[in-house]
């Protein structure tokens, strides 16, 4: 495997760590950088690309891309490192000789294809959502949610800038015959552009965001998708839309889809289109006046991205490989060892973490795994199948429990991972939960769109409320009086303990995913699909919103006082802010979604999980990762400390699951191994 991250500082004390799993391992002799990585990444897929002879597969599902063989085992021959945010697209110049991939660390990076990095273009002031190569191979056009189109030449050098958009910019795509430039917009807009930047036709009829452009290999029609809108009811479905444009922005077909887009492309020959959204993707012949053939992917989130090999019968869809009726082939490694949900306990001695693979594990503070749930292929596992775990600590300390879609009932388990009590069982399908302060009830919702509460003394449950949409989150107000929910509609809702429907905050049309309230009961915070979190005060009224996000907010806690609040998001970081909304810091390492977090009770450190395999332990005050621990791909751990040194688990999965790399005493990066990096780091400490 090469790796390739950038032109090493000839000083050491100068010399910034390499991006990676790590956030500042230690140097080796010599004063040599190393890093690690997985060998698979994660299973949330961002982008994929195909050279344009097919040999070659582009893929991203983090900060680096991996290059494969695209021939029967997809080996793994390349990666590329220098971003440090997620990498939002991938495209090979025409000739298939270089790479560019666009971030949301604001950068547009081109390399060659041994991988080694050629340029880096700095002109966006926010992410990089998509860029595209003019078809001379000599320039590139980059779009970004600075509301910016630029066009810039291969030494950096720009040519145009467009900033009519007046909203951010998510697709851009270069006519074959290079003389037509179209950009897309979050506000439904298309755009058309000459090559020189000059304005031309505005096209307009979407419904939702524009996220993807593609011109047909002739250059006569115009592909785009949209990311729709949600359903009024859940009697209805959402809408999407694939439409097609001549030339001069006008429509000539379209099609509706009951799922968000996110991705399209064109078939070789032109003559079907392919899209990738939430859960499935769809082949579309727009000459025929028939249905897409679709096919369920997987809930591996609303982007899935969607490439069609130019040479063969073969598409692939996030990391799956297809054929052309959408019948499975191949599969692309990946880590499906998603840990869902964090929490410490309330003497913040123990951690638990939901997991879909185990039902739940348990750390100490040090990273050391007391229990490790249910075995994985374990038939007894009363979690199996289920997507997402979300665990909850009783107020006393002395047991927690793990909700889950496929539970037939709420266990509760203690400290040592053993059962506590009796099961109450349930009579619908629950996907969160929360304790009352005096540890008698426990509220829970979920897809049954119902908020009920539940006596764990007597197992007596009592319906509060019925909600349109589906629930995400439940919290007890902290004067205990209320249980407040949130969902699919984007609203606040407020419920008695007998049951009366109380106030109804209502912010955006954008589902509700993270909801936490400051135990001092006059500020709430929610986190929204918008990448948004907003802020209210106890009359209901909306007193801040925070943005910074770059993806899906999952999860939000504030810490003990109400003074900070953490974020967890798809954008694979956690943040800080304090309770003003004013940002704090900003936590990366993870190389999945962060899906939950929890502030610890001694208000100096973090959790956080990730769809990654990965739990981590921050330093609030520094922003430094302290430990993180992986999840072994077939079983087992493995934690390590920030400088890279192992402290618990088993260094197998180290050996089985990473891969390492090293400078030699030139300051050239080569691949190297777990056994002569630990050795290395012994050797360090030694002298």
């Amino acid at each position: 495997v090469l790796l390739n991250a950038g032109s090493p500082s000839t000083t050491t004390e100068t010399r910034d760590p390499l991006p990676g799993l790590l956030s500042n391992p230690a140097l080796l002799p010599g004063n040599r950088r190393w890093q690690m990585f997985a060998k698979a990444p994660s299973a949330a897929t961002r982008a994929v690309a195909y050279g344009p002879d097919g040999k070659w597969l582009a893929m991203s599902a983090g900060r680096s891309v991996r290059i494969y063989l695209a021939a029967d085992s997809y080996e793994l021959k390349k990666l590329l490192v220098g971003h440090t945010d997620l990498v939002r697209a991938i495209r090979f110049s025409p000739d298939g000789e270089r790479i560019a991939t666009a971030s949301i660390d604001g950068t547009v990076r081109i390399w060659d294809l041994d991988a080694s990095e050629r340029f880096v273009f700095r002109e966006h002031e926010d992410a990089v959502h998509d860029v595209a190569w003019h078809p001379d191979g000599q320039r590139l056009a980059s779009a970004s949610a600075d509301g910016t189109v630029k066009i810039w030449a291969i030494d950096g050098k720009t040519i145009a800038s467009r900033t009519d958009h007046e909203a951010p910019v998510n697709a851009v795509a270069w006519n074959p015959n290079g003389k037509i430039l179209v950009s897309g917009c979050e506000n439904k807009v298309i755009r058309f552009w000459s090559s020189e930047g000059e304005e031309g036709p505005v096209a307009t009829g979407h419904i939702g965001p524009i996220r993807a452009l593609a011109w047909n290999p002739d250059g006569t029609q115009l592909l785009s998708c949209d990311h729709g809108i949600e359903a009024a009811s859940e009697k209805e479905n959402d809408l999407a839309h694939l439409k097609i444009w001549n030339v001069k922005g006008e429509q000539i077909n379209s099609i509706a889809v009951d799922l968000p887009l996110s991705h399209a492309c064109w078939s070789p020959d032109g003559q079907r289109a392919l899209a990738g959204g939430s859960m499935w993707f769809r082949i579309w012949t727009p000459t025929e006046r028939t249905a897409p053939v679709r096919r369920f992917i997987g809930l591996l989130g609303l982007n899935i991205p969607v490439a069609w090999k130019p040479v063969g019968e073969q598409i692939i869809a996030a990391n799956q490989v297809f054929d052309v009726n959408a019948n499975p082939g191949q599969v692309v490694p990946v880590r499906r060892l998603p840990l869902t949900s964090v929490a410490v306990s309330p003497d913040g001695k123990t951690l638990a973490v939901g997991s879909p693979a185990n039902g739940f594990l348990l750390y100490d503070t040090d990273g050391r795994q007391v229990s490790s749930g249910f075995s994985r292929s374990a038939k007894s596992n009363p979690f199996a199948g289920s997507p997402w775990i979300n665990v909850y600590w009783k107020p006393d300390g002395t047991s927690f429990i793990p909700v889950s879609r496929s539970a037939q009932s709420l266990q509760q388990y203690d400290a040592q991972g053993k059962e506590a009590g009796e099961p109450v069982p349930l009579m619908s399908n629950f996907r969160d939960g929360s304790w009352s302060a005096d540890g008698k009830f426990f509220a829970i919702g979920g897809d049954g769109r119902e908020v009920t509460l539940v006596s764990m003394e007597n197992s007596n449950p009592t319906q509060l409320g019925r909600q349109a949409h589906g629930i995400t989150r439940v919290r007890f107000t902290p004067d205990q009086k209320q249980v407040c929910s949130t969902g699919y509609d984007g609203c606040v809702r407020f419920w008695s303990r007998d049951g009366k429907p109380g106030k109804v905050l209502e912010a955006i049309s954008t589902s509700i995913r993270g909801l936490s309230l400051a135990s001092d009961g006059q500020l709430l915070a929610t986190g929204s699909e918008d990448g948004t979190i907003r802020f209210w005060n106890d009359a209901g009224e909306t007193v801040n919103v925070a943005g910074g996000h770059g993806g899906y907010i999952e999860s939000v806690d504030f810490n003990a006082d109400g003074s900070l609040l953490a974020s967890a998001s798809w954008d694979q970081s956690a943040r800080i802010w304090k309770r003003d909304g004013t940002p704090v810091s900003v936590l990366r390492g993870h190389e999945g979604s962060v899906l939950g977090v929890h502030l610890a009770p001694d208000g100096h450190h973090l959790y956080s999980c990730a769809d990654d395999g990965a739990v981590r332990k921050w330093n609030v005050v520094s922003g430094e990762s302290e430990w993180q621990s992986f999840l072994g791909e077939s079983s087992g751990y493995v934690t390590i400390d920030s400088t890279g040194r192992m402290k618990h688990g088993d260094e197998k999965v180290l050996e089985s699951d990473f891969l390492f790399f090293a400078e030699d005493e030139h300051g050239q990066l080569g691949r190297s191994d777990w056994p002569t990096i630990r050795d290395a780091l012994a050797t360090s400490v030694a002298k």
